[in-house]
């Protein structure tokens, strides 16, 4: 994964495309760390990080960013995937 650190103070420019609110308030939750998946979660009551499987999609895979957003098969996920995609 490929990390990076904000420098400048400002609106990102992939917001503007995003129309409704509610997917700008979902992708901003993602950029945060902000957001009720699994890899998140766990760290807070310490579960290792190996163990914070998908309880959807059951892969046996660590529910991180990529796989709730580009692979897990969950109905609401597949909905605002296909809306931040379109939108681009």
């Amino acid at each position: 994964m490929n990390k990076s650190f904000k420098y400048q103070y400002g609106h990102e420019k992939y917001l503007v495309n995003l129309n409704d609110e509610k997917s700008r308030k979902f992708v901003t939750r993602i950029r945060i760390c902000a957001h009720k998946f699994p890899v998140e979660q766990g760290r807070y009551v310490n579960i290792p990080r190996e163990k914070r499987l998908c309880n959807i999609c059951n892969w046996k895979i660590v529910v991180d960013e990529y796989h709730r957003l580009f692979v897990c098969k969950k109905n609401t996920v597949n909905e605002r995937r296909e809306n931040l995609i379109r939108n681009y």
